[in-house]
């Protein structure tokens, strides 16, 4: 699958580059692609900024149970108040059926 999406891409060089175009030309136009909400783009967009600002760390493995709750809680009302999206912080029970539903089901 990578490699097919990485011929693509080439494709997609090999064509502009043959129309003239530069990168710069190119960004000028398309300047922002929208991406759908997965837990990479939520993490990177929205929780490696909060914890760098408000922790000075840059990676989740390094934070504390408190910087955890205070993240979650920052979040949870920010999604709530502008997208009506909040959910209770997971307990144990619904991490490990999470873990063993992922695992099980791989695609």
């Amino acid at each position: 699958m990578r490699g097919a999406f990485h011929l693509y891409l080439s494709q997609v060089a090999n064509e502009a580059n043959n129309k003239g175009l530069t990168m710069n030309q190119m960004i000028k136009i398309i300047k922002h692609l929208e991406a759908r909400p997965n837990i990479l783009t939520i993490k990177e967009m929205f929780v490696k900024p909060y914890i760098k600002e408000n922790f000075h760390i840059d990676s989740t493995n390094k934070m504390t149970a408190a910087q955890v709750t205070e993240t979650y809680d920052a979040l949870n009302l920010a999604f709530g108040y502008h997208f009506d999206i909040h959910f209770p912080f997971p307990n144990r029970e619904e991490q490990e059926f999470n873990s063993f539903y992922n695992s099980e089901n791989i695609t």
